[in-house]
């Protein structure tokens, strides 16, 4: 029986589709990306492709982001505990971030104003769609029945099981959010040389690197092709910008070899992420083998 007390949260970097919020009663923080120091109009279910942010970064406005206040969670989270139901919010990698600061404030306040309510949080330590991969599959345990206690249990078991893998265009956008160091940019830049790069641990880290984009979408494939395991309710995520040329490349790559095993989805990065990787990104999330 679908555990229908619960109210399930994300955050709009996720990148989660808009279809699978509505389809599954997904509740979304959305996170502030600022252009110029004007917050962006956050808007996925008429402007999914998120299409003139990344115009403005590539006519060199300068995005930002900043974390959510307090104020904000509490709009976010007082009027379901209000109407009586309780919270489970699966986040992005709190390492990431000091707006879990502020969250695990907002919390302790409205858990002791609603004592009859709860709100249960879980780190995927993941981010973009390797939250939206765990929060599927959260969704369908809920619908299955599955209490929050467990659901947390397997969320932190199935997370060391998902792949967040890309590659960005432009480096400049990762060494100014301090993810990478200005000579290991500036020589990615001269030599047209790519690192690959994952989440793990709840960290950005380097896996490889490509000299130029084809080929590093190449390296994303071959990594896949090896690593791929089918998992229930884990679709793969093909994630881009505004370059469908390498989108489509690697989606066509991965769906002849998942060849119906597991369903891929192919989306826009949206602008909280994109703000941090640039124009001209692709990545990849999918259940990987247990090893």
């Amino acid at each position: 029986m679908a555990n229908e007390n619960i109210v399930l949260f994300c955050e709009s970097c996720s990148d989660m589709p808009y279809y699978l919020l509505e389809k599954h009663g997904i509740q979304q923080i959305v996170m502030p990306a600022y252009i110029d120091g004007a917050e962006y109009e956050y808007d996925p279910k008429n402007k999914p492709d998120f299409a003139d942010f990344t115009a403005a970064l590539r006519a060199k406005k300068t995005p930002t982001t900043s974390a959510m206040h307090e104020e904000g969670y509490t709009g976010y989270f007082e009027p379901h505990l209000k109407a009586g139901k309780d919270i489970l919010y699966v986040s992005y990698s709190t390492t990431l971030t000091s707006s879990f600061e502020n969250m695990r404030k907002v919390v302790s306040t409205l858990e002791s104003k609603y004592p009859n309510r709860k709100i249960y949080h879980v780190d995927t330590t993941k981010v973009s769609a390797g939250v939206a991969i765990l929060v599927l599959q959260v969704a369908s345990a809920l619908k299955q029945g599955m209490s929050p206690e467990e659901i947390i249990k397997m969320v932190e078991k199935e997370r060391e099981h998902k792949t967040v893998m890309f590659v960005v265009e432009d480096l400049g956008h990762l060494k100014r959010g301090g993810r990478i160091s200005g000579a290991t940019a500036l020589i990615g830049k001269l030599l047209n040389v790519k690192p690959i790069l994952h989440m793990e641990g709840g960290k950005l880290e380097k896996c490889g690197k490509a000299s130029g984009m084809r080929k590093a979408i190449m390296h994303l494939y071959d990594v896949f092709e090896k690593d791929f395991e089918p998992a229930p309710d884990a679709p793969v995520f093909i994630l881009g910008t505004d370059t469908p040329q390498h989108t489509d490349l690697l989606f066509d790559l991965v769906n002849k070899h998942v060849a119906g095993r597991s369903e891929v989805i192919k989306h826009f990065v949206s602008s909280s992420i994109s703000a941090h990787c640039g124009p001209g990104t692709i990545g990849i999330t999918y259940n990987r083998k247990k090893k």
